[in-house]
């Protein structure tokens, strides 16, 4: 892991292009990949089809135009750590298709950015290898019996997933988790419980390790990196 923040400056290692970020949030983003090793740069948003070739990393608003640009993003590259700005979990969730990393949610302060930054710049430079946990934001669907419950993942590795949970959630138990990782089908995976924390809203599922899914998962993240 990196040092804690607020050290100074360090070699610059990766670069992020701020596609279309307002001057105020461009400051507090800067400051805080700057702080892991690397630079932010302003570019505009219609020169998002080109990213891939310079940066290892962008930032988006979602906003009206965000479909397009992260079209032309994916276009460009399938695999370029993009990072969402927007008010809700919920709205990032509408583009999940396109694979966003991690959200800064609006207005962006630079305490909570720099907690983004610190739990996804490895993937960013690169420095993710055998035991990974993929920072992604896409929907997921829990279902046990009857029960059905609606979430977010957090960060997903071969073995499980990290998560939020929307509703209460009973004892830990097994569960089918389904999912879709960007550029594959559907996936459900049998999973069970590792903790849930009702105060916090979040929980962690481990995927059971004799699940086909399960292999699919690992799949998808060798690509990721090895891109």
């Amino acid at each position: 892991m990196s040092s804690a923040a607020g050290t100074g400056p360090t070699k610059v290692g990766a670069k992020i292009a701020l596609l279309g970020v307002d001057g105020a949030t461009s400051a507090v983003l800067t400051e805080c990949f700057r702080q892991f090793g690397m630079e932010a740069v302003a570019v505009p948003a219609h020169e998002s089809g080109s990213v891939g070739d310079t940066y290892n990393a962008c930032v988006v608003p979602l906003d009206a135009e965000a479909e397009t640009v992260l079209r032309d993003i994916r276009k460009g590259s399938h695999w370029l750590v993009v990072y969402g700005i927007c008010g809700s979990v919920s709205e990032a969730l509408r583009f999940s298709k396109f694979g966003i990393n991690a959200v800064f949610h609006t207005p962006v302060s630079k305490q909570e950015a720099l907690l983004v930054v610190r739990g996804t710049h490895l993937l960013v430079m690169k420095e993710l290898r055998r035991y990974v946990r993929v920072p992604l934001v896409c929907p997921v669907t829990l279902e046990a019996g009857t029960e059905v419950l609606e979430g977010s993942s957090l960060e997903i590795s071969a073995g499980g997933m990290a998560l939020t949970i929307n509703g209460p959630a009973g004892a830990p138990k097994a569960v089918l988790a389904t999912f879709t990782l960007p550029g594959y089908e559907v996936l459900a995976v049998q999973s069970v419980f590792c903790w849930i924390r009702h105060d916090e809203g979040t929980a962690a599922i481990r995927f059971d390790p004799f699940d086909p899914g399960r292999l699919e998962v690992g799949r998808w993240i060798d690509e990721y990196l090895g891109a």
